[in-house]
């Protein structure tokens, strides 16, 4: 968990430095950016949250534990859900996902 956050802070901070940038790249440009800046890797680990907190993992006190985690720091799961989509509105971003996989909830 301690992971995504950091990734998470990562990637934020980045998003706000590209947006405080007067050049207007292309599109290409800016998600090669996000690639830097640490997206993939916090796609991967947020697939990795999904995989064990969810309801068919049969582990109910691992998926107990990422909610409260996730709730203390004022988050929830379905944020975590959109970065693995690729939907967080925040990044708006494109993901190319070369394997299909199954979102827990």
């Amino acid at each position: 968990m301690e992971l995504h956050f950091q990734y998470y802070e990562q990637v934020q901070s980045a998003m706000k430095d590209f947006e405080d940038d007067e050049d207007e790249d292309d599109e290409d440009e800016n998600y090669l950016r996000r690639l830097n800046a640490g997206l993939y890797t916090l796609q991967l680990i947020d697939y990795i949250i999904l995989e064990i907190a969810s309801p068919s993992a049969n582990i109910p006190s691992i998926r107990e534990r990422v909610m409260k985690i996730l709730n203390l720091r004022n988050s929830s799961i379905e944020i975590i859900k959109q970065i693995v989509q690729g939907k967080n509105s925040f990044f708006e971003i494109k993901i190319f996902v070369f394997f299909s996989f199954r979102i827990c909830g």
